[in-house]
């Protein structure tokens, strides 16, 4: 069931437009700021730089996430009002949680991909290494699964405008969290998540910070197989 999903969205993805934003920004945007940076980064020190990366990623994956959501559902309406969620032979709400699962999939791919190429500009020292950087991307994707699942939930709730809305709202909470605004709680929000995991390449901890760290990205974590649950609930209620 799972990979006949896939293999059905990877079909879609080739007269899609969906596949053409993530392309894009697969290549330029890692590129352009690898360029950037190459003939500086003598004069830098790497653990800012990598830093920088990593907010700009953060600052810009809500409104990604929300375009890429706008247009899956909107391409799904298209279809016949839903029709391609209508004629496999399992609930609706099975089809929508697996197609979420692949963009995910590709989301966690492209951010791997692109921090690769930036390493490849910019190199690493001895306490940022390519298995430090591929760990922190793992931890960064996780950490946007639940955005994924908002924005879908509000795209049902609200079509479109739902999903964009609340990409522009997480891009504001995005950039508000590397501030000490939401020092108190931002564990409660999620478009805050991804920017935090910066503290991983500027502070060198203590076992006992970092044993904090990790309690609290495990809290953020729960609430996301929270909010998972939840959008489920929603989607079998909007199903009906």
């Amino acid at each position: 069931m799972i990979i006949n999903i896939f293999a059905s969205e990877i079909s879609k993805l080739k007269r899609s437009l969906i596949l053409y934003i993530h392309l894009f920004v697969l290549v330029l945007f890692p590129t352009l700021i690898g360029f950037y940076y190459k003939n500086r980064i003598r004069f830098m020190n790497r653990a800012d730089v990598y830093s920088t990366f990593y907010e700009l990623l953060a600052i810009a994956s809500p409104i990604m996430i929300g375009i890429i959501i706008c247009l899956v559902f909107d391409r799904e309406e298209k279809a016949g009002n839903f029709k391609n969620w209508s004629s496999m032979p399992i609930n609706k709400t099975k089809i929508m949680q697996i197609q979420l699962l692949f963009y995910w999939i590709l989301y966690l791919f492209e951010i791997l991909v692109i921090s690769l190429i930036f390493y490849a500009f910019v190199g690493g020292t001895s306490s940022i290494s390519i298995l430090k950087i591929i760990t922190i991307n793992t931890l960064f994707s996780i950490l946007s699964y639940a955005l994924y699942q908002i924005s879908f939930i509000l795209s049902l709730r609200w079509g479109i405008s739902g999903a964009l809305i609340c990409g522009i709202f997480g891009v504001i909470l995005s950039f508000l969290g590397i501030t000490s605004l939401l020092d108190n709680f931002w564990v409660l929000v999620p478009w805050t998540w991804q920017i935090r995991t910066i503290i991983f390449l500027r502070v060198k901890a203590s076992l006992q910070v970092l044993n904090v760290i990790k309690i609290e990205y495990l809290i953020c974590i729960g609430i996301t197989a929270l909010i998972t649950f939840l959008s489920i609930l929603y989607c079998k209620k909007w199903e009906r």
